[in-house]
């Protein structure tokens, strides 16, 4: 095969750059319209949730309300779904269809997309738990703990990371969660008789 000279190297990659410029316009333009209706929408999102008074309703429900506002919440979700939305519109324009790195990229977008809001699932429920039942904050914070950890595991599946260590990983935040739950289990049901052990051998060590 002829070694190609310099013009036609040169020739062949302002081609190659014609024909990504159009593809890469069209993607930054999609981000920008995405990041603009993301904007958009919290402030939609806002003015009706104050005209349905849904934040108050929540409070006679929930004492004090959750955390994170209504208007956040949904405007989360719809932000995830915005995004996602845009990214694939993205992939399309840079992935031939049909192919397996395209069924790839989608199926990355789509967890993507769904670890974001199982998390904000995820959080509120927690939230909504320790307010409602008037946990102690020892007991809000193992369920904060365990929350993060199931987070963590969600997102273990969208890393690049060998099939190897992904396995790894999850077992090991498995044992983890195990322990957790086991460690809350044992304070639950024996903290009490733990304690007066634990000061009866301390007053009897005096």
């Amino acid at each position: 095969m002829p070694e190609l000279s310099a013009l036609e190297l040169l020739q062949a990659l302002l081609q190659d750059l014609a024909a990504v410029i159009p593809k890469l316009a069209v993607g930054v333009a999609a981000l920008f319209l995405a990041f603009l209706l993301i904007r958009l929408v919290h402030r939609v999102v806002k003015v009706l949730v104050d005209a349905s008074g849904l934040e108050e309703r929540l409070r006679s429900v929930i004492p004090g309300g959750t955390r994170l506002p209504v208007a956040l919440v949904i405007s989360l979700a719809l932000d995830a779904m915005i995004l996602v939305s845009a990214a694939s519109l993205v992939v399309r324009l840079f992935v031939p269809e049909y192919t397996a790195a395209y069924r790839e990229y989608l199926g990355v977008l789509a967890r993507a997309g769904s670890v974001a809001v199982l998390s904000l699932v995820a959080i509120i429920v927690v939230d909504a738990l320790a307010k409602s039942m008037g946990l102690e904050e020892k007991t809000e914070r193992f369920f904060t703990m365990l929350t993060s950890l199931f987070i963590v595991t969600l997102a273990v599946d969208l890393a690049a990371l060998s099939p190897e260590v992904k396995q790894a990983l999850v077992i090991g935040l498995a044992v983890g969660i195990g322990l957790l739950i086991g460690a809350f289990a044992l304070w639950a049901f024996f903290g009490d008789y733990i304690e007066r052990v634990i000061e009866g051998r301390a007053g009897g060590g005096r």
